[in-house]
């Protein structure tokens, strides 16, 4: 019990400086399947000075997260993130709950569902959101994203686009936020694109044979 406890006492402690980085993954296929992946990653030297093993508190990461998605599959993952070393999980391959997708034509829709971020980052961390600065802990390094990978050009109703990916930083989320909904093509049909280049060199040929007559 006293280490269980040592540990949800720094889990805390890291979300309140910074020193915790979360990414939440969906990967997004034409066909509307979806599958999901979460990293979760902790300083260190932050976690060594709270008298923590870290060892410990990513063994905890990984019992959570397996409990959780009996089918995932569990990396260890270690990545120096400026001068601070940074360890955690990353677990693959989930089916997450929640998270719809809808292929209406040539168009894929995924909506994730939002009940207030901020709410669910205050259970987290046991505190009331008003007393938590989050743009002070952005700048010391907390981190909470969410990346949806689209099986074409996306179009997000919040976050920032990148061709077929979104980002979306839930620290930056709106309240008034009742879902993320992201839409895409289902992009480029490589057997269609081999196709048309075959066409294309087939006319070039003719043409040139033509010519030679």
């Amino acid at each position: 019990m006293k280490t269980m406890k040592k540990l949800l006492v720094c889990a805390m402690a890291l979300v309140l400086t910074g020193c915790f980085k979360m990414r939440v993954t969906f990967d997004v296929t034409k066909e509307g399947e979806i599958s999901g992946a979460y990293r979760m990653l902790v300083s260190t030297s932050f976690v060594e000075s709270m008298g923590a093993n870290v060892d410990d508190m990513i063994a905890d990461m990984q019992q959570s997260l397996q409990e959780e998605y009996p089918d995932g599959k569990m990396t260890l993952v270690n990545e120096k993130i400026g001068e601070d070393n940074y360890a955690g999980v990353e677990i693959t391959g989930i089916k997450p709950e929640g998270v719809k997708a809808e292929v209406n034509g040539n168009e894929v829709k995924v909506v994730i569902p939002m009940n207030s971020v901020e709410d669910d980052i205050t259970n987290t961390v046991g505190v009331d959101d008003d007393s938590m600065d989050i743009s002070a802990l952005k700048q010391s390094g907390l981190e909470m994203t969410m990346v949806i990978n689209m099986p074409g050009k996306a179009k997000s109703n919040v976050g920032t686009v990148n061709g077929n990916t979104v980002t979306v930083d839930l620290l930056e989320l709106p309240k008034d936020t009742a879902e993320i909904t992201v839409t895409s093509g289902k992009g480029f049909n490589i057997l269609l694109v081999v196709a048309g280049v075959a066409v294309v060199a087939l006319a070039g040929v003719f043409a040139f044979l033509k010519f030679r007559k």
